[in-house]
Order: structure tokens, then C-alpha cells, then sequence
């Protein structure tokens, strides 16, 4: 299944427009946070993660890799979120989505 897309209904003001995007993730140690990409490594471990049963029972995101890649993207080109994996310890630990 691919992704269904984040489009807003309607259209947005000028002053939400403006808006720019969620800042850049900064946690401290042991903490990290990577962006996730389209054409990064980090994208195989995201399509993974949510393919596991107990996480698609919830999310219903067990997409292929190419449709992550989709989302990601269209994600990244926009300014309403951004994707991150957090990482303990350089281990990663989660997939976070920060929204402004």
C-alpha cells in the first residue's frame, strides 16, 4: 500500500504558509537524532520497523521501501514535518515525525 499523502484540506492562510519548518532535532548525550532521507540507510530500518505487526496493527503503515521513500520525501519538500531516527548511544531506538 502507498502512502496516502499529508495534504491539508483547504486552502492555507498566508501566515500559516510562512511558517517555516519544524527546526533541526537536538537532544543531548547519549541521545542523537538523524534526519531520515529519501535515498538514505536509514530508510530500510524505517520500512522495517514499520512493518512489524504490532506497529502496522496501529499505524497501518507497513509500506515497501519505495513508498517510504515517497513519504519521505514529499515530507522533506514540504514545510509541515519533518522525520527523524533517534538514536541512544549511536543505537538507533525510534522513528519520530516532528510537526510544527
Amino acid at each position: 500500500m502507498a502512502p496516502a499523502g499529508r495534504a491539508l484540506p483547504g486552502a492555507l492562510p498566508p501566515a500559516v504558509r510562512s511558517v517555516p519548518p519544524p527546526p533541526h532535532l537536538r537532544l543531548d548525550d547519549p541521545w542523537s537524532a538523524v534526519p531520515v532521507t529519501p535515498d538514505g540507510v536509514e530508510l530500510a530500518l524505517v520500512a522495517r520497523w514499520m512493518a512489524r505487526p504490532h506497529v502496522e496493527l496501529f499505524w497501518h503503515q507497513a509500506w515497501s521501501q519505495d513508498a517510504w521513500a515517497r513519504e519521505v520525501a514529499a515530507q522533506r519538500a514540504g514545510a509541515h514535518s519533518r522525520p527523524w531516527l533517534v538514536h541512544v548511544d549511536a543505537t538507533p531506538v525510534a522513528y519520530v515525525e516532528v510537526y510544527r
